[in-house]
């Protein structure tokens, strides 16, 4: 389990930038295909990155703005801890209440 495991997202996939703000994972800007994704490595599960990016499908179909995963070159969602997602701009929450309620 590493970053080595981003090659199964294709040969012109790379790691630009680490990201901060994290606390139980290694997250980094990625490029994959030329387009700009976030990658987050960490030691969860595969029941439980499953049950998360199913849901962020989903959340995605039902038209809320969330990171959508990309899927590796053989149609997984995930490989060895690592998720690839969608980058989707933003910034930290501008109130304490908008942290905690959805706009």
């Amino acid at each position: 389990m590493g970053w080595e495991t981003l090659k199964r997202w294709g040969a012109d996939v790379a790691r630009v930038e680490p990201l901060t703000g994290g606390v139980a994972n290694d997250v980094w800007s990625v490029r994959v295909g030329g387009r700009l994704a976030v990658g987050r490595l960490g030691g969860r599960s595969d029941a439980d990155l499953a049950w998360e990016t199913e849901l962020l499908r989903y959340l995605d179909r039902e038209g809320l703005t969330v990171p959508v995963p990309i899927p590796t070159t053989d149609g997984r969602l995930f490989a060895d801890g690592l998720v690839v997602m969608t980058y989707v701009e933003g910034g930290p929450p501008e109130t304490p209440s908008s942290a905690t309620t959805a706009g």
